[in-house]
């Protein structure tokens, strides 16, 4: 739009100057030299500005003239099939459009229908080509509230075997326009699905879709549940796609698992009471040490702080004291041996492999020694040379007394979870806009890296609750749960 105002205000100024100097001189030149030079200068004036306004519009009006027809053409040529003429033809307008010929206010007004039927033309196609894909991408960036291209769109991509790498902000953008359009949520989760994406935006999707009243919601639940399970999810997002993965057929051993991980470790609450009872149906009467044991390799909701595994039995119950204890010390040992020969393995691998590691290990040696050697022959001669008597002492002033420390408030909410860090800094921007104390945070888990946006910190778990709920109810954020703040 800027490049298109200074090309019209170019082509007036220039005609202005253009017909309004000549006329300027003509008029002077008639004039008396002994005339008051203000008359010809008023007159210069508006002659420029007479010219500057009718120039433009006459230009703009010659464009109306000539667009109605092109337009027309274009539309011939689309309904008879022959779009590569059709296309020619609406690029003519658009290209009268961002001519100087149009003001910016005309463009405004124009340009929106235009692109939407090129948008369309290019979505009747059987075969888009690289340009009308482009153009698609580009009309959807500027009005991604337009549903039905945006459908078309998402279809495309998924007959083309999924999302590009630059394709993937373009279809969060739709999918958060789209939030209560059932058909995109579901083209959008099917994507999400064949990239295998777990991160904040697409697990909203998922949620979406499998909310979504349509017939085929549900196809994606083992699919989705066969990606959560490789990623060991046990949360409240893994949870109904593996109770719906389990109702649409019989439930695997590792579907079992996951949804022994999910009744381990998700706290029961009022919203997840009936997922929770189913799944207890699906896994029957387990005791502790089987949910243990099936929830083995599965990361915790927070994937970063120990989860409190409840009351075990103790299986050294039956013997004494000093036995349990000198057990447990063998063990302790035994894992520190091993942690320490995988440790010693590593370190002297990468240093027989790295020859710059190995000369700055020798280097730092060397500079260690010399250290070590100049303290040696410095403290040495401080202890030949005598000591001078010491100064009287000052008096000090009494020590202040410290303010008390604030009340620890170890409580945080957690409202989102991203693999990206740019996707998690847009969520951030978007919590500090509406006024609240949000932070990100690294949290690793199954050899990934997590940025977890939290908001605020609590002194009790009900504080941070009652917080949370009144953020869920205005709509700020859509979910949450009370996380232990990881602040030194």
């Amino acid at each position: 739009m800027g490049i298109q105002t200074l090309k019209h205000l170019a082509f007036k100024i220039w005609t202005a100057a253009a017909l309004a100097i000549p006329l300027s001189l003509g008029l002077l030149s008639m004039m008396s030299s002994s005339g008051s030079l203000a008359m010809p200068l008023v007159l210069s004036a508006t002659f420029f500005i007479l010219f500057f306004v009718v120039s433009g519009w006459l230009a703009c009006q010659v464009a109306l003239r000539l667009l109605p027809a092109i337009i027309h053409e274009a539309g011939v040529w689309e309904r008879s099939g022959d779009f590569e003429k059709a296309e020619q033809a609406y690029r003519k307008a658009l290209s009268l459009y961002d001519s100087f010929m149009v003001s910016p206010r005309i463009r405004r007004r124009g340009i929106p229908p235009l692109v939407s039927r090129v948008a369309r033309m290019y979505a009747a196609q059987t075969e888009q080509q690289a340009t009308a894909e482009r153009f698609m991408e580009a009309y959807l960036g500027a009005y991604p509230t337009d549903h039905e291209i945006a459908e078309n769109w998402l279809q495309t991509r998924e007959y083309h075997g999924g999302l590009a790498a630059d394709q993937q902000d373009l279809a969060v953008r739709i999918g958060e326009t789209h939030v209560d359009h059932s058909a995109i949520q579901l083209r959008l989760a099917r994507l999400y699905l064949l990239a295998k994406r777990t991160d904040f935006p697409a697990l909203q999707t998922y949620r979406r879709a499998m909310a979504s009243p349509q017939a085929n919601a549900s196809r994606m639940a083992p699919d989705l549940a066969r990606v959560f399970l490789q990623e060991g999810r046990a949360d409240e997002w893994a949870l109904p796609v593996y109770l719906q993965a389990a109702e649409e057929k019989a439930a695997s051993e590792a579907l079992r698992c996951g949804i022994a991980a999910c009744l381990r470790w998700i706290r029961p609450s009022a919203h997840n009471a009936d997922q929770l009872n189913r799944a207890r149906q699906v896994l029957g009467r387990l005791d502790e040490e089987t949910l243990v044991r099936m929830s083995s390799g599965f990361v915790p909701p927070t994937g970063s702080y120990t989860i409190d595994n409840g009351p075990q039995k103790d299986a050294d119950a039956g013997q004494p004291l000093l036995g349990r204890m000198g057990q447990h010390l063998k063990t302790a040992g035994s894992e520190i041996k091993d942690v320490w020969q995988r440790l010693h393995l590593r370190v002297v691998g990468q240093i027989r492999r790295s020859a710059g590691l190995r000369r700055f290990l020798t280097w730092s040696i060397v500079a260690g020694l010399g250290a070590a050697a100049a303290a040696f022959l410095i403290n040495t001669v401080g202890y030949l040379t005598p000591t001078p008597p010491p100064e009287p002492r000052v008096a000090q002033p009494p020590p202040v007394e410290a303010p008390a420390p604030p009340p620890p408030m170890p409580y945080t909410l957690q409202v989102a979870a991203y693999l990206k860090p740019e996707h998690a800094q847009h969520y951030l921007e978007n919590l500090e806009k509406q006024g609240l104390d949000a932070y990100v945070v690294q949290a690793y888990g199954n050899e990934k890296t997590w940025y977890q946006v939290r908001i605020a910190h609590f002194p009790d778990k009900s504080a941070a609750r009652a917080f949370g709920s009144s953020l869920k109810e205005k709509g700020i954020i859509e979910d949450f749960y009370v996380a232990r703040d990881q602040s030194p």
